[in-house]
């Protein structure tokens, strides 16, 4: 009987009160690049039935995409602006949240560098909602940088000023917030960012709940209303989407033993994805990151010695996440000399290709040949200088 009447339950609050019947379907358009349709896969548009509670996820529409498909069409039927999530089964993004309004259509070029999270951290190229939401999520992160930066030098005054605009920033976007999507993820951020300001929060999450009642997970966020028991359609939903996680965050490493063969391929300072093919009768593969003294240090020295080996070439791979502190640390230290290449996204996190390395630990190198065999492996110092004389002398 307690079943039935919760079956009752969610068929009543299906449809909103005060929204009315579901609009005509919006579209979201999807070019993807060369790099994401390089195999078959699928795609996946899920999220949450916020007009039901903010834990009913559920899968609103796949497509499968064969190899060389570059434009990809899914479907969606909402009542309200709401938040999602694209999840590609194999290459590119697999938690792209996106903003979708009812009856339109949003587009995305949606690329490899576009990482394996990308929480708003993509523009659309079409798509009001979602551009609002990522230029947000661009303050948070200019906040986020600043607040690091006066934490790490123990400017305690400049602190609290960052907090204290940042909080009144969200204060305002939230009270002048035209739809519960927005109010949502603003609501999020004001509540974990200022956790010691809970009084507060909760007054402004109470007010702003009130202007969007059709929104339960925007209730519930706001402790207005308790969140109800997770369905079984909703724990299959969640048990799927949890296998798309672990399968996309388990991948096979490569062989990087002596004699194995490795083929790369990062961007340049410029972004352009560049394969590292050997013109030279050896390859050094360096990596790096600007924050590693040890390895700025070796490139230092190395750089005085490279004139000695005609038959070399040198590839700098940083992991830097901060792309900005990359291109710095290069021209402080003068390394233009070398060819420098970047294995992390835009967004900051590694490439597919650099997890498979499986790198624990920097400096680190390779040594390749010209048919791209490893020969030797992370040669430090007088180490490496002994066996690239060797070499050469042959």
């Amino acid at each position: 009987m307690k079943n039935l009447l919760f079956i009752l339950f969610i068929a009543i609050n299906l449809i909103p009160k005060g929204i009315g019947h579901f609009p005509s379907k919006s579209k979201i358009i999807l070019n993807l690049d060369d790099y994401i349709c390089s195999e078959d896969q699928w795609v996946y548009l899920r999220g949450y039935k916020n007009w039901i509670s903010g834990n009913e996820a559920t899968f609103f529409d796949s497509a499968f995409i064969r190899k060389g498909q570059h434009l990809v069409e899914l479907e969606v039927s909402i009542p309200f602006a709401s938040s999602m999530i694209l999840s590609f089964s194999k290459r590119g993004p697999y938690t792209f949240h996106i903003g979708v309004e009812p009856d339109t259509h949003v587009i995305f070029d949606i690329n490899e560098t576009d990482g394996y999270k990308s929480s708003f951290d993509t523009k659309a190229r079409q798509g009001n909602l979602h551009n609002f939401l990522y230029s947000i999520k661009q303050e948070k992160n200019l906040y986020l940088n600043r607040l690091k930066e006066a934490v790490k030098v123990k400017n305690n005054k400049q602190t609290e000023v960052l907090k204290s605009e940042w909080f009144s920033r969200l204060s305002h976007l939230l009270n002048s917030a035209k739809n519960s999507c927005i109010a949502y993820k603003l609501g999020i951020y004001l509540k974990y960012d200022f956790p010691e300001r809970k009084g507060e929060v909760s007054n402004i999450l109470n007010i702003v709940a009130n202007k969007f009642p059709h929104d339960i997970a925007l209730q519930e966020l706001a402790r207005k209303r308790k969140a109800l028991p997770i369905s079984e359609m909703s724990k299959i939903a969640a048990q799927k989407a949890n296998n798309i996680i672990r399968e996309r965050t388990h991948f096979p490493l490569l062989k990087t033993s002596l004699g194995e063969k490795i083929y790369l391929a990062f961007w340049n300072t410029e972004g352009d994805k560049i394969a590292l093919v050997p013109k030279s009768e050896y390859v050094l593969i360096d990596f790096w990151a600007s924050w590693c003294k040890p390895c700025r240090e070796h490139m230092k020295v190395f750089k005085a010695n490279i004139e000695r080996y005609r038959t070399l070439e040198v590839y700098a791979i940083s992991i830097d996440s901060n792309h900005k502190e990359w291109g710095k640390a290069i021209k402080e230290d003068s390394t233009q000399i070398f060819k420098h290449l970047i294995g992390t996204y835009h967004t900051g996190e590694p490439s597919e290709l650099l997890r498979q390395l499986n790198i624990k630990a920097i400096p680190a190198n390779f040594l390749i040949d010209k048919e791209q065999r490893i020969i030797a492996k992370n040669l430090r110092g007088e180490q490496l200088i002994q066996t690239l004389d060797s070499l050469m002398n042959q």
